[in-house]
C-alpha cells in the first residue's frame, strides 16, 4: 500500500506503469489507491489491518435460506 501510494502521488506516474511494476492489475491499484495517492476505502482498511482479503468493492448480499438437502425428509422422491 505504501508503494502504490508513493507512486501514484508522483504526477508524473502512469496507473498502469504502477500496477505493472507492483504486480497488479490497474483495477486492483485504483481499488485500493485513488489517482493522487491518496488511500481509498479499502486501501485504508488495509492500512488499518481490518481489510478482508477478496472483500474489496463488494457490497454484502442478502442472506437467502439454504435449499433443503437432497437427503432431507421434507423432500419428496419417486
Amino acid at each position: 500500500m505504501m508503494m502504490a501510494m508513493a507512486a501514484m502521488a508522483d504526477r508524473k506516474a502512469v496507473a498502469a506503469e504502477v500496477a505493472k511494476r507492483l504486480n497488479l492489475t490497474t483495477t486492483t491499484l485504483y481499488t485500493y489507491v485513488n489517482g493522487d495517492g491518496t488511500p481509498k476505502a479499502a486501501g485504508q482498511a488495509v492500512l488499518d489491518g481490518t481489510h478482508c482479503p477478496g472483500t474489496a468493492g463488494k457490497t454484502r448480499s442478502r442472506s437467502r435460506p439454504l435449499p433443503a438437502s437432497r437427503h432431507s425428509s421434507a423432500t419428496a422422491w419417486a
